[in-house]
């Protein structure tokens, strides 16, 4: 697929669904891609991945908007980009969808990651305990059934506006299967 300007590809998905993975993937075959990592992000700034609902979560937000913006701003303009964040639910997904738009990113696509629960809690229990934070099965389980009972909006047939109102979405919706899906962008 040919996309003129600038394109980013938005990871939506449940904790330990492969949405790294998958992205360092596809970066293999197009070294030209810029990626933002919010655990990476968070672990350089802040020295941890995860916080609690007691820190101030607006800061963190904040933070991710603006690691968005500069770099929206600095990249070229035909610049492909995947952004690799948490937003499991609506709103974070709109405020980033109008970020893009407002600097410039004229096609989003969602890769929205379809991966069955027990490969995510395969893989979420392989990563290092400082990112399990205290996690047990039953969380993962949990928050895997709660990330798509709010990802519903993801799936509605119009997703060229958001949630019915005049604010473009997504451009292009991809469910993908870590282990079966084509590492490509978008």
């Amino acid at each position: 697929m040919e996309i003129n300007g600038r394109a980013a590809c938005f990871l939506c998905g449940p904790r330990g669904a492969g949405k790294t993975f998958f992205a360092k993937k596809v970066m293999e075959n197009n070294p030209e891609i810029t990626y933002l990592n919010q655990d990476e992000l968070f672990k350089k700034k802040f020295g941890k991945i995860l916080f609690s609902k007691k820190e101030n979560m607006l800061q963190m937000k904040n933070f991710l908007l603006q690691q968005i913006s500069e770099l929206i701003q600095n990249s070229r303009e035909n610049a492909k980009i995947i952004i690799d964040i948490n937003t499991d639910n609506p709103e974070s997904r709109k405020a980033i969808i109008l970020l893009l738009r407002h600097y410039g990113v004229n096609f989003i696509a969602c890769w929205y990651f379809i991966t069955p629960y027990e490969q995510c809690l395969k893989w979420f229990e392989q990563k290092p305990e400082d990112e399990k934070l205290g996690k047990w099965a039953s969380e993962v389980l949990r928050e895997y059934e709660l990330y798509h009972k709010k990802a519903t909006d993801i799936n509605f047939p119009h997703h060229l506006y958001y949630q019915g109102k005049n604010i473009p979405g997504f451009d292009m919706i991809r469910r993908v299967d870590p282990l079966n899906s084509k590492f490509s962008f978008p």
